[in-house]
């Protein structure tokens, strides 16, 4: 009996005792493990803090480079109080088209469709302040996407549920233009509402025809048309822009009498 309880002893202190052998195996892994994670936390960090850095300067010199373009444009040498409001406006108006891109991952269009719109108002021989709104609203249209999911700006292929909801940002403005100066707010609230009108009636939300739709609007839809089929996005390849102008041209959904500026616009900008 006492030598049956001395075997189950010594094999139970034998097991311990390779178990222990065992574990002190592992230990240097676990010490690896744990300093490769930390490396890689530290390493994080770092690149975070160059990133924001990076952002920050990036910025600075998007800022200043748009800073000396508006004072370059005629449209803003209106003089008196205008002239400050009107860039105020015109910086506020830049800096949430930055947003606007950022969150739906356009890649400059803020700057390529606002540019546009202002040499299409220089052909169209607009006073100096409607050009300069002209060239606000044409940064800041799309503002209803910052309240749509960004995920949906990244997705090939949307589900009819999601092209619902991308729609609604046409209506998903009111309180992100409570910037805009009282006087102007219903022109941008044009801009908002009607950009994806078409003239033959077929566009939303009110299907809206022809003159029916504000001309920023009518604008509006023909640039972003043409520089969305212009530039690369998730959903398609980029056009040359000879194959963009004769879609627009073929469409029945654009004013013709404005592709034909466009047009003009886009063979002096050669």
């Amino acid at each position: 009996m006492f030598s049956d309880i001395k075997e189950i002893l010594a094999s139970i202190f034998s097991s311990s005792a390779s178990g222990t052998e065992e574990g002190m195996d592992v230990i240097p892994l676990f010490i690896g493990i744990g300093v490769v994670l930390f490396l890689l936390f530290i390493a994080f960090i770092v690149w975070t803090i160059i990133k924001s850095i990076w952002k920050k300067n990036l910025f600075k010199i998007h800022k200043k480079n748009f800073l000396q373009k508006m004072h370059s444009m005629d449209c803003f040498s209106i003089d008196g109080v205008e002239a400050g409001r009107l860039h105020n406006l015109a910086l506020r108006c830049w800096e949430t088209g930055l947003a606007i891109d950022e969150h739906t991952g356009r890649i400059n269009n803020v700057n390529l469709v606002s540019d546009i719109i202002y040499k299409m108002t220089l052909a169209l021989n607009m006073e100096k302040l409607d050009q300069a709104l002209y060239f606000c609203a044409a940064m800041i249209y799309d503002i209803g996407f910052l309240d749509v999911p960004g995920y949906i700006f990244m997705t090939e292929i949307l589900t009819q549920e999601e092209r619902n909801l991308v729609k609604t940002h046409v209506m998903r403005f009111q309180d992100r233009l409570a910037f805009i100066p009282e006087k102007w707010q219903f022109f941008f609230m044009q801009a908002a509402i009607c950009h994806h009108e078409n003239v033959d009636g077929s566009g939303y939300p009110d299907g809206h025809k022809e003159k029916e739709i504000p001309l920023i609007a009518r604008m509006l839809r023909i640039v972003e048309s043409y520089v969305s089929l212009t530039t690369a996005r998730a959903y398609h390849r980029a056009k040359t822009s000879p194959a963009a102008l004769d879609e627009l041209k073929d469409s029945p959904s654009y004013d013709k009498e404005l592709v034909a500026v466009l047009e003009k616009v886009l063979a002096g900008r050669k």
